[in-house]
């Protein structure tokens, strides 16, 4: 895909007095898909706050 056609999504996040504007695009190397991808984060961040609770 020509990069004038890949759709890029910004967000706007306030923490506090403090605004983000986060900004995402697909990657053209991506080799799985997204889907994979957040489970993958997903099953980290459950391990990991498992490990620090049991600190």
């Amino acid at each position: 895909m020509p990069k004038q056609e890949i759709l890029k999504k910004t967000t706007e996040h306030k923490i506090g007095k403090v605004t983000y504007l986060v900004s995402a695009a697909p990657s053209e190397r991506a080799t799985e898909p997204i889907e994979k991808k957040l489970a993958k984060m997903i099953r980290k961040e459950v391990v990991q706050s498992a490990q620090n609770a049991a600190v």
